[in-house]
Order: structure tokens, then sequence, then C-alpha cells
């Protein structure tokens, strides 16, 4: 700070006044007051030093926090996927169960409504049997259902009612002949895997023959195995089951 032409005159009468000692005393005070102000300076200076690291810590731990948050979110969002992803399929399996019932009904029902019971057919074959001596007409084959008829009939009651199936046989030959049948199949043998595991499975089964309902469970397994090669033997005999 600059000092003004009368404050230096003023300064100058006030040195001069005073004695050899005094004045002396007085550079010594400000010679202490000056090392007085480098030390507080210093302390000041270190201060300001240490929360500059406390700070720069304080920082690389509010980093690390808030990578690991990242990293729980991340995680949370994964399995949160992961849950939604099977209660999705669980939901699309339950719905396949609930539509393969609900057209196994409409057809059930579409069936007794359009079909003679088999109990007048066995009546009618009854009465109509020929007298003695008479010859007998010449017997027809079966004809296989109409496009209609079979839009309506599902394997397994087309089965149960002696009709023709889409590939003019019983169903029970659709599987030993390797022929498509119009039925709902299990999802697990149409996308390949051998076998289903589930033993409460409602749908129908590639080798099931005409049964909706399967049982997966070992010693039925080795039953339906055992089966299934019988049916392929009758099969080349010529013989259908």
């Amino acid at each position: 700070m600059s000092m003004s032409i009368s404050e230096i005159k003023e300064a100058t009468a006030y040195y001069s006044q005073l004695s050899k000692p005094s004045l002396i005393a007085v550079i010594l005070e400000h010679i202490v007051d000056k090392e007085k102000l480098e030390r507080e300076t210093w302390r000041q200076a270190t201060l300001l030093e240490r929360k500059t690291d406390d700070l720069v810590g304080e920082k690389i731990r509010y980093d690390m926090l808030l990578q690991q948050r990242d990293d729980l979110l991340d995680w949370n969002q994964e399995l949160l996927r992961a849950q939604r992803d099977g209660g999705q399929d669980a939901a699309d399996a339950l719905e396949q169960s609930t539509n393969a019932g609900a057209d196994a009904d409409a057809d059930a029902d579409a069936l007794s409504n359009d079909s003679e019971p088999q109990t007048q057919h066995a009546d009618t074959a009854a009465d109509s049997k020929p007298a003695v001596g008479t010859p007998a007409p010449p017997s027809k084959k079966r004809k296989a259902s109409s496009s209609a008829e079979r839009s309506l009939v599902v394997c397994t009651q087309c089965y149960g009612r002696d009709l023709a199936c889409d590939s003019g046989t019983p169903c029970a030959s659709c599987a030993a002949t390797n022929r498509a049948c119009r039925r709902k199949q299990c999802s697990a043998w149409t996308n390949g895997a051998y076998p289903c595991q589930r033993e409460d499975c409602k749908f129908a089964h590639a080798e099931d023959g005409y049964t909706n309902a399967f049982d997966i469970s070992a010693a039925n397994w080795a039953k339906q195995k055992k089966k299934r090669n019988k049916a392929k033997k009758m099969k080349l005999a010529g013989v259908w089951e």
C-alpha cells in the first residue's frame, strides 16, 4: 500500500523523535509481528491442504457408492426381467391349456349334436340282421367323414365314435402312420423337447395315440413305449390295434 507525502512526513517526524533504543524496539516489534503473520499463514495453508485431502477422499468414497448403487440397480433390473419373462411363460402355458380345454369342449358339444350315439348304431345293426337263408348284402366299407364333419371332430372323440380321422384311418393309427392329427398337441413336443416332463400336462402328445391326458411317470412311460413298439409291429404286419 503506497503512502502519501504527508503520511511519510508524519512517520519521519515520529521516528526522529524516538531515541535509539525505542526505535530498535519498534523495529523488533514489527519483525515479531511479521513472524507471527508467517506462522499463521503457514498454519492456515496446512489446514487448507488437509481439508482438500479430506474432500478428495470423500469424493472417491462417493464415486464408489454411486458405482455400487448402479451395479445394484442393474442387478435388480435383470432379476425383475427374469421374473417377468418367467411369469409370461407361465401365463402363456396357462392360456394354451385354457384354449385347449375350450376347443375340446366345443368339439365335444358339436359332435354330440351332429353325430348319432354308438348305442343306436348297435341296436340298428341287431335289428337289421338278415333272416336265415337270405343272402347277406355286400359289405360296405366305412367312408371317411366329410370335411365339414372332420372340422368339428378332434382325434380323441372321432376314435371313440369310430369315425374317420383326417388321414382316413381310425385315430389310433395316426401316430403309427405318422399322419397329422386334428388335435391340440403339447408345445414341448412340437418345440422338440422330448419327452414332456409335466405329469399334469393336458395336451395331446405326438405318440400318444388317441389319449389326450398323458401320464409321463417312469412306470407308465415304459408301458407306453412298449405299447408304441407293439403298434409299430402290428403296422408292419398290416394289422391295426
